[in-house]
């Protein structure tokens, strides 16, 4: 029999400390977080995954059999090097990512297929057994869908014509979907005091890695930049102004998700990021200073943000974003430990992009600015490519929310009733913050109160600053994608 251990009694001013069974609290710092994987660069994990994606789908492609072009000319190739070739010009343009989900998901069908002695490409009848048999097994609805879209991958990149029915059958749909209603998770987007938070580690920490780490969260949050973005970043500039200001950080990257877009295709994407954020402190000249101490500022030799090894020294691999998820949490709990917050754990690296997007729509910004600042191609391409600079009006635009914020005049925060502050100056010159409902306009009595929109010595129109007008328009009123903004965010 295993002895157990005593238990505690209550404590009084004679015991001694050192005598306690009890575990001490280990302070969690990044190198607990930083997973000891191997070490290669993102190119070098690209290639690799690259290599993996186009194996696998020759592994499986092998087994298939059919009428169609696609295994006819693989079959009629005798080498694996001719065979692979082929499926590389057809697959050249997609991400190995994308190309090894699609690739598990074809072949769970095709193993399947197999045991009931049959082959793929299957017919609707087989691929709605399949679909049956996976169901009943109790296999989560996001395998089954996944299935689906791989089937549709199959049929139109590899032009796979005898999954045409397949595609379209109504019960095969049916069976992949799912019969619960469920809710979307969302990354949650970092709130003003949490940020505000990060301000202060990259301001105060001592650690050269977390000032890195800080920086480089700040610029995906104010450059709206996905993580694995702005890891493949290959130049990396910073704008300053006469007086050697750091105004602007500018990353360009060629690996993006929106990279094969027309818009986008054979060149980089910007991503850029302001100096100074919602505090008055210039958040990237610590960064700046940080990377240099850090001797990581070549781009051809580090990404972005590297991975620290054991001995602390940065290694070509960069942070993952489960990596940076942790990461972040330490930073909150070390500094939310030093006031009345409470750091949330339900961050990820997906929280970054989202942030100032979601300040941005609670702001009253326009779709076209919110669209343009995140970096989505659409409709307007040759627009964007003849401006020669796209993110000169979303970055003013961002320029204005980041003075509101740091002014007290938006709390995004705040529920709608509490996020837009109207600053009055009174008579002996104090200025007020008070809360004002929404109206077209803001009429106050005579009593020396002037107007925000005044303060400045100018008034800013913001229905044509930050609204897209509609193109009819009747002679009484006129439609709006967005509603006016009150008068009480004004600058």
């Amino acid at each position: 029999a295993v002895d157990e251990p005593p238990v505690a009694t209550q404590l009084d001013d004679t015991t001694e400390v050192s005598s306690m069974p009890s575990k001490r609290l280990k302070v969690a710092t990044y190198m607990d977080v930083v997973s000891k994987s191997s070490v290669q660069s993102w190119r070098e994990q690209r290639d690799s995954m690259w290599e993996v994606a186009i194996r696998r789908w020759h592994s499986s492609a092998m087994t298939w059999k059919g009428d169609d072009c696609f295994i006819q000319m693989l079959h009629s190739k005798p080498d694996f090097r001719g065979q692979c070739q082929i499926i590389v010009d057809i697959l050249h343009h997609k991400a190995p990512g994308t190309l090894l989900k699609r690739c598990n998901s074809i072949g769970r069908l095709v193993n399947d297929l197999h045991a009931h002695q049959l082959n793929f490409p299957c017919s609707e009848t087989e691929l709605y057994d399949h679909l049956c048999r996976q169901r009943d097994a109790g296999a989560p609805s996001s395998r089954l869908k996944a299935l689906m879209e791989a089937i549709v991958f199959v049929r139109h990149v590899f032009g796979c014509e005898s999954l045409e029915y397949a595609i379209k059958s109504r019960r095969c749909m049916g069976a992949a979907s799912s019969k619960e209603v469920a809710t979307i998770k969302q990354a949650s987007p970092l709130t003003v005091e949490h940020l505000r938070l990060v301000h202060s580690a990259i301001q105060s920490d001592s650690d050269p890695w977390n000032v890195a780490f800080c920086g480089m969260v700040l610029f995906c949050i104010y450059g709206r930049a996905r993580w694995s973005d702005a890891q493949h970043s290959q130049f990396l500039e910073w704008d300053m102004d006469t007086d050697g200001n750091i105004c602007f950080v500018e990353c360009s990257t060629a690996v993006h998700r929106t990279c094969c877009a027309l818009n986008m295709r054979h060149s980089f994407l910007p991503l850029t990021a302001p100096g100074v954020g919602i505090t008055e402190d210039c958040w990237a000249a610590c960064w700046q200073r940080a990377r240099a101490d850090l001797d990581i500022e070549d781009l051809g030799c580090f990404p972005l943000m590297p991975a620290p090894d054991e001995g602390g020294v940065a290694s070509v691999r960069p942070l993952s974003t489960a990596e940076a998820g942790r990461w972040l949490k330490v930073i909150l709990i070390q500094y939310a430990s030093k006031t009345t917050l409470q750091a949330q754990s339900n961050y990820t690296s997906h929280s970054f992009k989202a942030t100032w997007l979601s300040f941005w729509a609670k702001f009253g910004c326009s779709f076209e600015d919110r669209l343009a600042s995140g970096y989505h191609a659409d409709q307007v391409r040759m627009a964007l490519r003849y401006s020669r600079d796209a993110a000169s009006r979303p970055l003013c635009v961002l320029g204005e929310c980041l003075a509101a914020i740091r002014g007290g005049r938006f709390r995004p925060d705040e529920t709608r009733s509490g996020r837009f502050i109207q600053v009055l100056a009174n008579e002996v010159g104090e200025v007020q913050n008070t809360c004002l409902p929404f109206a077209d306009d803001v009429k106050t009595e005579n009593t020396g109160r002037i107007d925000s929109s005044e303060i400045a010595g100018e008034t800013i129109d913001l229905l044509s600053d930050y609204a897209t007008t509609c193109s009819e328009s009747s002679s009484d009123e006129e439609s709006v994608v967005m509603p006016k903004v009150p008068n009480r965010v004004l600058l």
